[in-house]
């Protein structure tokens, strides 16, 4: 069976005009080949197949095409009768003529349904094409107004446009869309959106066209309908500049118009070439028109927005000052609202100094930060003689080359392309200053004009009218500062209490940009910055001499300076990079100089008359409270200085009491270090050695902490750390004398040979030593001979201290002494003469505790009984001298192997004891295999040159045979012998 596809495909073949002909033809050939074949054997009869061409040919091609083969069939018939012998005459009979006249009625039957059918056929096909262009068009308008529709959902016109571009371009399925407006003022397209890969290109391209330059978009508005471009690269329609700034291809430009104003193009573009028909041409004229009224109403939409934004930004100028009041925050609003209603990156506001004959910029402006604000000011009559306002009463350059030649290297400077400028003017049309708006993307236009116009009428009336506000203000500010400050100066109960409050309320009220106080130091005869300096976010002198810079000008001549311009003036000293100008007056009381109070701007010739006469008031009001505190605070100290001398010396007198019961040589500086802390008083002791060499450091009252970190930075151990006497001039210790240190960081530098005095600041600054400190320097001393020095610091030392502290040093110094004596009875009375070692009593009594401790919390403990082997040969060799070098050698060696917490003692002759606590028998056999190897390996030197010795150790562990400490001494010194038994030089245990 065939396939139903098959048949369809084979009867529209059929239907074309090759298909009919090879019909036709074919059945004519086949029935001339069947009648010559066939005649012979069926005769006339044949002729009845010649039926199948006529009616082939008859529908196909009408009725006289249906005789014209009748006819010609009836001759061929004929011609292969007469070939083949027949009777002719057979032929034309009536038969023959009867097969001739139905031949013609076929024809003229199938002819005419032929021609019927054709027809109906036509007609259908007619409709069906009609009704598909309806269709399409139908489709083609709905989606043209979805296209719209999405496009209008937005407020945004560069968004609604890039809509439009997306969808048009794949709507009618271009490979790029382009969007252009048009500036018939200056003949310039501006492009506004893109589809496609040249999305970028186009924004890129289209922007570096020159003015005048001749465009699609141009050429499109000029012809006022949609112009077909087969080959872009050959048209006419363009430039040479702008064909080369896009790929070859095909294009169709579509104006976009709404009544006489001519608003842009659309641009569809394809690669490669494209023949565009009437169709295309006549929907993508309709797209265009209907893209034309939905910009036409966002432009109407963004105006009237516009107009209402334009609106709202007037009452916000006319708001700007009666809300805040603040210059500060007044011109940043100023500005940014300005630059928000004319599109402008850049706006400033400079307004007339008629003391400098300048216009200076007030901060903050849109778009320029300070270090920009300090190049932006300039004198008057450069406005006149550079910028031309006589046109529309504004100025306005839209590229680099309208910006007057003086004001190139500023444009530079800033980045500015474009600029519009307006006078302000006053009600008697004195000039007030310049509004100032740059770097509008496009360029500013005639609307931008008519609106700074209306704006500056506004922003001027508004300057006006705060300008006679603000010197209300600063009337009753000034008032309100002179009150405040005499109030301070009852209510201030210390001088940095009072210039902290004074410089808080002027700093606050009157000059914010930088204001502070600065205080003569009589010693050095410099002048210092106090602590509440009001000075900006930088770093700044602390001291500098009187006579530096235009404040020590100041402190030197007792008179006031007002500087206009710090820039010009050779004796200023910058401590704030942005400074103009400058105020100084003296602050003195009668003929004594006591500082000066110094007012920094960032404004040129900020200060006027006024405020130097106002700041003179103060500064007299301020100097004469310093000097009231002054004097109650001289009196103050004196007073505290006689109770704390009186308070000193008792302290002294208990220290020295406290340190003289103290047992032992520590307990006495611990003692001391303890009694000065609660005196705010550090210290530091070092003793002389046996030598008188040098001096060894044995304590200082530091925490653990500080004194690790002292000994990072000095990389030294500072317990016991030696210093050369040499190294004390020139404090000479025999000078029983005390003394204050005037140089600390020389002396920390002459301890420790080459370093570096940075470090030498580190330590001071670690142990507290600050500018304030005094150090004091007391010889110890006793019997006339030196015995060490004491250091102490803290604040409030002074000169009138040293001979109580030289006192007290002296008690101190008989107390250290007596402390060694006693350390030494002591150290004498449990320790063996010879070997330095425990003696066998407090040996015993030591093993006693730790017997007792290791029953009481059930933990191991070992006991060991050393014995030397053959010590009576090394007497009878080497006498008895030798044999004390060797024991005391021996000592020393297990001493120095032993565990800190481990007890050694000299049990008797050549016999040692020991005690490991927290010990067993096995661990304790590791220590005694330990002591054998160490002491065999080691050679002892002695008069009689380098002799070795061997040990025999005997064991015993603590356990239920062992009860008592004298039971467990017992064991090993049976194992002892045990030892020496089995052959000497080795262990054992019991």
């Amino acid at each position: 069976m065939r396939n139903p596809t098959d048949l369809k495909q084979l009867a529209k073949n059929l239907q074309s005009p090759p298909g009919r002909l090879g019909a036709v033809a074919a059945s004519f050939i086949l029935y001339i080949a069947a009648a010559i074949f066939l005649y012979p054997r069926f005769g006339l009869s044949i002729t009845y197949l010649g039926m199948i061409p006529i009616l082939l040919g008859a529908w196909f091609y009408g009725i006289w095409a249906g005789i014209l083969i009748t006819f010609t069939l009836y001759v061929i018939v004929l011609i292969i009768l007469l070939a083949s012998g027949g009777n002719i005459q057979t032929a034309i009979l009536p038969g023959g003529f009867l097969r001739l006249a139905s031949g013609i009625i076929v024809s003229l039957f199938m002819g005419w349904q032929g021609n019927l059918i054709r027809k109906n056929l036509e007609e259908s096909h007619q409709r069906i094409s009609y009704l598909q262009e309806r269709t399409n068009h139908s489709r083609f308008l709905s989606l043209l107004s979805e296209i719209l529709s999405a496009a209008m959902e937005t407020d945004d016109m560069e968004a609604m446009l890039k809509v439009l571009a997306n969808r048009t371009g794949k709507l009618f399925n271009t490979d790029h869309c382009f969007i252009s407006f048009w500036d018939e003022k200056l003949r310039k397209t501006i492009p506004m959106a893109a589809y496609g890969s040249q999305s970028e290109a186009f924004f890129s391209a289209v922007r570096q066209f020159e003015l005048g330059e001749r465009s699609l978009t141009a050429s499109v508005l000029d012809a006022g309908h949609a112009l077909a471009i087969e080959d872009s690269r050959n048209s006419a329609y363009m430039s040479q500049t702008v064909r080369s700034k896009f790929t070859n291809g095909s294009a169709l430009g579509l104006p976009l118009i709404s009544g006489n104003r001519k608003l842009g193009a659309v641009v569809l573009g394809f690669d490669g070439l494209h023949n565009f028909t009437e169709e295309e041409i006549e929907h993508a004229e309709l797209a265009a028109r209907q893209i034309s009224l939905a910009v036409t109403k966002a432009l109407y939409l963004d105006e009237a927005r516009k107009r209402v934004h334009e609106l709202v930004g007037l009452h916000d100028i006319s708001q700007a000052f009666s809300l805040h009041g603040e210059p500060v925050q007044t011109y940043g609003r100023l500005t940014e609202t300005m630059a928000e209603l004319m599109g402008a990156k850049m706006c400033a506001i400079s307004l007339y100094d008629t003391g400098m004959n300048e216009l200076l910029p007030q901060a903050p402006a849109y778009g320029l930060d300070p270090k920009q604000m300090t190049v932006v000011h300039y004198p008057a009559e450069a406005i006149e003689n550079n910028w031309d306002f006589s046109k529309s009463g504004v100025f306005l350059a839209n590229s680099e080359s309208e910006i007057p030649a003086a004001y190139i290297p500023l444009a530079q400077t800033l980045s500015v392309n474009c600029v519009l400028a307006a006078p302000l003017w006053d009600a008697e049309e004195h000039l007030l200053g310049v509004i100032f708006a740059a770097n509008k993307p496009g360029g500013f236009t005639d609307d931008d004009i008519s609106l700074i116009k209306v704006l500056t009428r506004q922003v001027a009336a508004v300057i006006q009218n705060a300008r006679l506000l603000n010197a209300e203000r600063t009337r009753a500010e000034q008032l309100a500062v002179l009150h405040a400050v005499a109030s301070a100066s009852t209510e201030a109960t210390n001088e940095d209490q009072l210039i902290e409050h004074v410089t808080r309320i002027i700093g606050k009220r009157l000059f914010s940009d930088s204001f502070g106080i600065l205080l003569i130091d009589e010693k050095t005869q410099e002048l210092c910055l106090h602590s509440s300096y009001r000075i900006g976010s930088h770093e700044s002198l602390e001291r500098m001499p009187i006579g530096m810079g235009i404040t020590g000008a100041v402190a030197r001549s007792g008179m006031p300076r007002r500087v206009e311009d710090v820039s010009v003036s050779p004796e200023y000293l910058s401590l704030y990079p942005l400074t103009r100008s400058e105020l100084c007056v003296p602050l003195k009381v009668e003929t004594k100089m006591l500082g000066v109070v110094n007012v920094e701007s960032t404004r040129v010739n900020a200060f006027s008359a006024e405020d130097e006469e106002l700041l003179s008031i103060i500064a007299g009001q301020l100097a004469t409270a310093i000097q009231r505190l002054r004097t109650v605070q001289a009196e103050r100290f004196q007073t505290q200085q006689l109770e704390r001398s009186n308070a000193l010396i008792r302290a002294l007198a208990q220290v020295n009491t406290r340190a003289a019961v103290a047992a032992d040589l520590e307990g006495v500086l611990q003692t001391l270090g303890n009694e000065l802390a609660k005196l705010g008083l550090r210290c530091a002791i070092a003793l002389s050695d046996a030598s008188g060499q040098n001096v060894i450091l044995r304590y200082i009252s530091l925490p653990d902490r500080l004194v690790d970190a002292l000994e990072h930075i000095s990389n030294l151990h500072i317990q016991n750390y030696a210093i050369p006497t040499s190294k004390l001039t020139p404090y000479s210790i025999p000078s029983p004398n005390a003394s204050l240190v005037k140089d600390p960081i020389e002396i920390v530098m002459s301890w420790i040979p080459d370093f570096p005095e940075r470090n030498a600041k580190k330590i001071l600054k670690l142990i507290g030593v600050t500018r304030t400190s005094s150090i004091c320097f007391l010889p110890l001393i006793t019997d006339g001979k030196p015995m060490g020095i004491l250091w102490m610091w803290g604040e409030g030392l002074h000169e009138s201290d040293l001979p109580t502290m030289s006192l007290f040093a002296s008690q101190l110094a008989t107390a250290l002494q007596n402390a060694s004596l006693l350390t030494e009875v002591g150290r004498l009375a449990v320790t063996d003469d010879l070997t330095g070692i425990f003696n066998r009593r407090h040996f015993f009594e030591l093993a006693e505790e730790k017997f007792s401790q290791a029953q009481k919390k059930n933990i191991p403990l070992s006991a060991l009984i050393v014995d030397l082997d053959h010590f009576k040969k090394f007497n009878d060799s080497y006498g008895h001298v030798v044999g004390d070098q060797v024991l005391k050698a021996v000592a020393q060696m297990m001493s120095s192997a032993l565990r800190e917490n481990d007890i050694l003692g000299r049990y008797g002759g050549e016999e040692f004891s020991i005690i490991l606590p927290e010990t067993n028998s096995e661990a304790a056999i590791g220590v005694a295999e330990r002591l054998i190897a160490h002491v065999a390996e080691v050679p002892i030197e002695t008069e009689a040159g380098d002799l070795t010795i061997q040990l025999s150790i005997g064991i015993a562990g603590m356990n239920k045979e062992t009860p008592s400490l004298h039971a467990l001494i017992v064991h090993a010194d049976q194992a002892m012998y045990i030892a020496k038994g089995a052959g000497r030089n080795r262990l054992a245990v019991k």
